[in-house]
C-alpha cells in the first residue's frame, strides 16, 4: 500500500504505519495515567493565618476556590472571612452583630451565625448571598452546621440531626448521630453513643458506619466525619490525646492527613481533593491549613515513561522501508 504522506516515503508498508500508531497510543495512555492519578500517597500542607487576626485562625469549609474561615480581631471579636485565591474578604456580620462565624459554603451561599453584644449567648443563623443576609428560624436547640445547594443540615436536641429544605425541618430520628457535612443529599457526621464513636454516611434513608483502622483506642475510640465531596470524605480520629486527620475515598481507602507542624490536625471541609481545617502547634495556637494531594510515585513514573516515548517518536528518529 502506498501513502501520500511525505514523511513515510512513497512505498511505506501497512505495518510500518500501524507500528508508530500503536506506540503513540501507548505513550498517550501512560501520559494520561500519570496526569490523572486515582490515589494519593500524601498531602502537601500550606499554613494560613489571617493577617488581620491575633491568635488563632480556623478554616472551616471550602467549595471550589472559595475557602471559609474565621479569626479573632484585636478587639476580641470573631470575624468570618472568605479567601478566594489571594483575595481576602472579611465579614463582620449584619448591622448589630458583635461577632460573626462562618459554617459552610455552597456556590454563592454562605451559612453562618452572629451574636449581639446585648445577648452574646444567642446564635442568630443566616444564609448570606452576595451582601444579603437571610435569617433562619430554627426551633430551639437546633444548630445548623453545613449547606449544599438549598439543603442545610445540623444537629438538634443535643442527641440527633436534622435537614432543612425551604422552611421544613426534618429530624433524622437516629439518636446520637450528629451531622457535620452534606453534599448533594449525602450527609456525614459522627455516631456517638455510649462507647466508641464512629463516622457515618446517611444516604437514601440508610446510615452506614465507619471506623478508621488506625483508631485503636478501644472504648474511647472516636472516628468523626467532617465534610464530603463526591466519594471523598474528610475527618479525624482521636489517638487517645490528639486528633489525627484522614481522607476516606470510596468507602474503603483511608489516607492519613496530619499536618507536620501540628500536634493535632482537624480537617473541617473538602472540595474535590483539597482539604481545609486547622492544626494546633506545640504552643496551643490554632492555624488554618490547606492540604493539596501529591500524586503517588507510580503516577509520576508513568508520565516520565510516556514523555520518553514521545521523544523517541519525534520526526527523523525512525526510518521506514522505502
Amino acid at each position: 500500500m502506498s501513502s501520500n504522506d511525505p514523511n513515510l516515503g512513497n512505498t511505506g508498508t501497512r505495518e510500518s504505519v500501524l507500528l508508530p500508531i500503536r506506540t503513540w497510543s501507548l505513550a498517550i495512555f501512560l501520559l494520561l495515567a500519570g496526569i490523572v492519578p486515582r490515589t494519593f500517597a500524601q498531602y502537601q500542607f500550606t499554613t494560613y493565618d489571617d493577617p488581620n487576626g491575633i491568635g488563632s485562625t480556623q478554616l472551616v469549609a471550602i467549595d471550589g476556590t472559595n475557602i471559609l474561615g474565621d479569626y479573632t480581631n484585636s478587639s476580641g471579636a470573631n470575624v468570618g472571612f472568605v479567601l478566594s485565591g489571594t483575595t481576602l474578604t472579611d465579614y463582620t456580620g449584619p448591622a448589630g452583630a458583635a461577632t460573626n462565624y462562618f459554617l459552610g459554603i455552597s456556590g454563592s451561599n454562605i451559612l453562618g451565625f452572629y451574636t449581639t453584644a446585648a445577648n452574646p449567648s444567642t446564635n442568630h443563623y443566616y444564609i448570606l448571598s452576595g451582601s444579603s443576609y437571610s435569617l433562619l428560624s430554627p426551633p430551639a436547640e437546633y444548630f445548623p452546621l453545613a449547606i449544599s445547594g438549598t439543603e442545610v443540615v445540623g444537629q438538634c436536641n443535643y442527641n440527633s440531626s436534622f435537614t432543612l429544605t425551604g422552611t421544613t425541618y426534618t429530624n433524622l430520628n437516629n439518636y446520637d448521630a450528629f451531622a457535620n457535612g452534606v453534599s448533594n443529599g449525602v450527609i456525614v457526621g459522627v455516631y456517638a453513643p455510649y462507647g466508641p464513636a464512629t463516622g457515618f454516611i446517611y444516604s437514601g434513608g440508610t446510615f452506614t458506619y465507619f471506623r478508621d483502622p488506625s483508631d485503636v483506642n478501644n472504648d474511647e475510640a472516636t472516628t468523626s466525619f467532617s465534610g464530603i465531596s463526591g466519594d471523598n470524605i474528610a475527618g479525624w480520629y482521636e489517638d487517645g490525646r490528639d486528633e489525627r486527620g484522614f481522607v476516606l475515598t470510596g468507602g474503603t481507602t483511608w489516607t492519613p492527613l496530619d499536618d507536620p507542624l501540628g500536634t493535632s490536625t482537624s480537617p473541617a471541609g473538602i472540595s474535590g481533593n483539597t482539604v481545609v481545617g486547622d492544626y494546633t502547634d506545640s504552643s496551643g495556637v490554632q492555624h488554618g491549613f490547606i492540604a493539596s494531594p501529591v500524586p503517588e510515585p507510580g503516577a509520576i513514573g508513568s508520565a516520565v515513561c510516556a514523555i520518553g516515548l514521545l521523544f523517541l517518536l519525534k520526526p527523523g528518529v525512525r526510518s521506514r522501508p522505502g
